[in-house]
């Protein structure tokens, strides 16, 4: 199971999962691919950014995917990345907002339109 850390990339303490999503599909960081061979394709990525870490803790029952009685945490975005992705344009995904957060099913955040 491929799981995301957050021990990458280092250049940061604040979390960036929508760059770390990209570069989990392009394997570029500031035009240098490391490792194309290991790129994920956008199914794969998004996976190990939500129910493969449920999963790995022996949650996936609790979290992990939107599904009727599960914990609703969910973010809307600006953008489709799957979209993106698909259509030969993942360099862009990280340039993804964040519109809405709804944590343990409550609206915590809003961006102004």
């Amino acid at each position: 199971i491929i799981v995301h850390g957050s021990d990458a990339p280092i250049d940061s303490r604040d979390p960036m999962p929508l760059e770390s999503l990209e570069q989990a599909i392009t394997r570029g960081n500031d035009g240098v691919v490391l490792n194309p061979r290991e790129s994920l394709d956008i199914h794969s990525a998004i996976a190990a950014f939500t129910i493969n870490g449920a999963k790995l803790m022996g949650h996936e029952n609790r979290l992990g995917s939107i599904e009727a009685g599960k914990i609703a945490d969910i973010i809307v975005l600006d953008q489709n990345i799957v979209e993106l992705a698909d259509s030969g344009h993942p360099e862009k995904i990280g340039e993804t907002k964040v519109k809405t957060t709804i944590f343990d099913g409550k609206v915590v955040f809003e961006r102004p339109n």
